[in-house]
């Protein structure tokens, strides 16, 4: 019972893992992750390409990640439209991976006072 016990406080006295990090764009659709060990970055029709998550560089307007083959300038609490559909999304995200270029949006979503449901 006191190793029950103690196992209950071990699971509620856990820190909660970190939810991603999210964003995307159009023209060309692409994705991006960025979890505490992995950034992902995933083009349609093109191998995805991993990278380990650096520690974020914090810049006045947001954080940076700089990896070998992934940068990612995130403009925080800057609204950006994904242009496909009526969400606002918190962030305005670049992405360059190996040398290319990538602009989205990024962090959490929502519709704006008056828009429809999808």
């Amino acid at each position: 019972m006191i190793r029950l016990a103690a196992f209950a406080l071990m699971l509620f006295d856990a820190p909660a893992a970190a939810k991603p990090y999210g964003a995307l764009g159009t023209e060309p659709f692409w994705s991006l992750s960025i979890e505490p060990k992995t950034i992902t970055f995933d083009q349609m029709d093109h191998p995805k390409v991993r990278q380990a998550t650096p520690k974020p560089r914090k810049t006045k307007y947001g954080r940076l990640y700089w990896t070998r083959r992934i940068s990612v300038a995130i403009i925080s609490n800057q609204p950006c439209s994904d242009g496909m559909s009526e969400y606002v999304y918190r962030d305005d995200v670049t992405v360059t991976v190996d040398g290319k270029k990538f602009l989205g949006c990024g962090g959490p979503r929502h519709l704006p006072k008056g828009a429809s449901k999808p």
